[in-house]
């Protein structure tokens, strides 16, 4: 979630992504871990964190969820953004 806020946020409370590339960059790898840990992909990194084997469907549930997660975020803001205008 707190990546979702990161991604979301740009001006006038920070620089946008566009511009802060360490940022966009940093988003984009830990959004792939995050992604590649819950599907499963490599079992290495499942032995490497101690993670427990999620069973297929549940696996399926969370890796939806947090796409759902990071999509509606991103819709809100832009929706919120368009209908009350910048703030500041």
């Amino acid at each position: 979630m707190t990546r979702c806020r990161l991604a979301e946020n740009g001006r006038p409370f920070m620089e946008s992504l566009m511009e802060h590339r360490a940022m966009l960059y940093s988003l984009l790898a830990s959004g792939f871990a995050v992604f590649s840990l819950a599907w499963g992909a490599s079992d290495d990194m499942i032995k490497q964190f101690e993670l427990v084997v999620l069973p297929d469907e549940l696996r399926n549930m969370v890796v939806k969820y947090v796409a759902a997660d990071l999509i509606g975020c991103y819709v809100l803001d832009r929706s919120l953004n368009f209908l009350l205008g910048d703030m500041f």
